[in-house]
């Protein structure tokens, strides 16, 4: 996939976990709540790989290897350090893929913050 393709992919995953949330908060739907969550973790990752790919760099399927990149790639441009794109990322990782999808273990009020996060999220990265 393409820096374009991936950054496309990002925002359509933000705008759909933002509307899942809406509706699964009001129906207070754990399922709902979940997937809306995991949307927002894709929509992260995506971007992130965008950022990766704009760098030059092939991005990583895994995980473990995106996060290493990100902080080889910080070391050669403090911009990214500046902006905390490996903590961010790392944040979306943890609380929206992990703790949330994964296990079930989430505030609602706490899922919202971060899913509102996600477009200065990509909208950092697409000035990277």
């Amino acid at each position: 996939m393409s820096r374009n393709g991936y950054m496309r992919a990002a925002r359509i995953f933000a705008e759909r976990a933002q509307q899942e949330f809406a509706k699964a908060r009001l129906e207070m739907d754990d399922a709902g709540l979940r997937q809306a969550a995991e949307k927002g973790w894709g929509a992260a990752f995506q971007a992130t790989k965008a950022l990766v790919a704009k760098k030059g760099r092939k991005p990583s399927k895994g995980t473990t290897r995106l996060k290493e990149t990100l902080l080889d790639l910080e070391k050669r441009d403090p911009a990214l350090s500046r902006a905390k794109v490996f903590e961010r990322f790392a944040t979306f990782l943890g609380e929206l893929h992990v703790n949330c999808f994964g296990e079930g273990d989430y505030s609602v009020k706490i899922i919202g913050r971060i899913l509102d996060k996600l477009p200065d999220y990509i909208r950092t990265i697409e000035s990277l």
